[in-house]
């Protein structure tokens, strides 16, 4: 709605028109916030019954580096999608509403996906399959996109938004490379901290390199080395592996599925199930 909403409405308030399309969304966020505000606190809740881990750990697991990665060059990537392209279609000769209504097409098609790809990504067999469409989809429309922006740009942000799939992936990866929900935590923690802060890079040095040149040409070479990451990551963040295991290995003791005294595998489900059995004096398992 923001999107699409923007212009018409800066063209409705006339003269500087365009503070009233950039200050009109602060109603939503002020309803948000008060949304927030309501929700109760809960002076309860104790943190004795969790078990604190490490995160600077998580440095020990290639998965959790890569899933790092992964998140935040999809992030980039999106960024750079919403700070950039709706400019760009103006500058290839496109009116600004136009350009407005396709960024708001690249967002519509993404909410359908999101539903469905977390329920697809939890099956291992599809995982790399998915991978290699949403890098497809990407080098596609921001190929298209680069060449022939104003020849079929519908087609181009739709395809960005397939690829953009890769956002509902990730976070649904995260839950499924720990054994633990301490270590679900921390993966998601670090994950999503960092991989902001990488992301954030992005519309920077696309603006860095627009200044310089003066032309586009640097934003396309930055997305597009970003699908090359997002390709090796997700190749990395995709193994059927656990971040705990492998943090395990250099940091004995550093979660609580370490610690453990046995660990009992299911097998006949898509994605692995484990009951962490423990014993207490002459007591049957729990």
């Amino acid at each position: 709605m923001a999107a699409v909403a923007s212009q018409p409405i800066a063209d409705a308030a006339g003269s500087e028109g365009w503070r009233w399309g950039l200050v009109v969304w602060a109603a939503p966020a002020l309803v948000a916030a008060g949304v927030w505000l309501t929700v109760p606190a809960a002076p309860d809740v104790s943190r004795q019954g969790h078990t604190a881990v490490r995160m600077r750990s998580l440095v020990h697991s290639p998965t959790a580096m890569a899933i790092t990665t992964f998140f935040g060059v999809q992030s980039l990537q999106a960024y750079v999608v919403i700070g950039w392209s709706a400019q760009y279609l103006r500058d290839s000769g496109l009116s600004a509403a136009t350009a407005g209504i396709l960024l708001g097409l690249n967002s519509v098609v993404g909410l359908p996906l999101s539903a469905v790809i977390p329920s697809l990504t939890v099956r291992p067999r599809l995982q790399r399959p998915l991978l290699v469409v949403f890098i497809a989809a990407y080098v596609a429309g921001w190929t298209g996109l680069w060449t022939a922006p104003t020849a079929a740009p519908w087609l181009w942000m739709i395809l960005i938004a397939v690829g953009m799939g890769t956002f509902s992936m990730v976070l649904t990866l995260i839950g499924l490379r720990a054994r633990t929900p301490e270590t679900v935590a921390a993966l998601s923690t670090v994950s999503q901290s960092w991989g902001y802060v990488l992301a954030g890079t992005g519309p920077l040095l696309v603006g860095v390199l627009r200044g310089a040149t003066g032309s586009y040409d640097g934003m396309f070479v930055i997305v597009l080395t970003g699908v090359a990451v997002l390709a090796v990551a997700g190749w990395i963040a995709t193994r059927q592996v656990f971040v705990d295991d492998e943090v395990e290995r250099s940091v004995p003791g550093w979660s609580p599925s370490g610690r453990c005294s046995e660990v009992l595998e299911t097998a006949g489900v898509e994605v692995p199930a484990s009951a962490h059995v423990s014993r207490t004096g002459g007591s049957p398992p729990a």
